[in-house]
C-alpha cells in the first residue's frame, strides 16, 4: 500500500501486480523444475520410482497402458460434453450473479464469499 501513486498506480493496483505476477513466475518455475512423473523423477532411487508406480497403478490413477495416460485433445472436448460440466456453470455463473447483488445490497465483499463458498460445499 505504501507504493500508492508509483507508476500512477494505487497502493491497492500494486498488491494485485505483485501478486499476479508472483504467481505467474511460480507457475513458471514448477513447470520447468518439477518432474513430469515419478518415472522422471531425478531424486527419487528406482526403488522407490517403482514402488510410486505400482501404488499409482493399485490406487487406479494411472493405467497399465502408457497411451492411455497420455494428454488427449479429444478428452477436453469430451469434458465440454459432460452435462454436469454445463449445470456446474451455470451454478456458478448465477452464484456470481447473486452474490455481486448481495454485496450491493449489503455493502460487504464478504457476503459473496460466503455465498460462493456455501455453493462449493454443498455441491461437494
Amino acid at each position: 500500500m505504501k507504493m500508492d501513486g508509483i507508476g500512477n498506480k494505487q497502493g491497492w493496483e500494486w498488491i494485485f501486480i505483485l501478486e499476479g505476477l508472483f504467481t505467474v513466475i511460480f507457475g513458471i518455475i514448477s513447470y520447468l523444475l518439477l518432474p513430469r512423473s515419478p518415472e522422471h523423477a531425478g531424486f527419487l532411487s528406482k526403488r522407490e520410482k517403482a514402488y510410486i508406480a505400482t501404488k499409482l497403478k493399485e490406487d487406479g490413477s494411472t493405467s497399465n497402458d502408457e497411451a492411455a495416460d497420455s494428454f488427449s485433445w479429444q478428452e477436453v472436448r469430451k469434458a465440454f460434453t459432460l452435462p454436469h460440466v454445463w449445470i456446474l456453470a451455470i451454478v456458478f455463473f448465477f452464484t456470481g450473479r447473486s452474490s455481486r447483488i448481495l454485496t450491493a445490497m449489503f455493502l460487504r465483499n464478504d457476503i459473496s464469499f460466503f455465498f460462493l463458498g456455501t455453493t462449493l460445499y454443498a455441491l461437494a
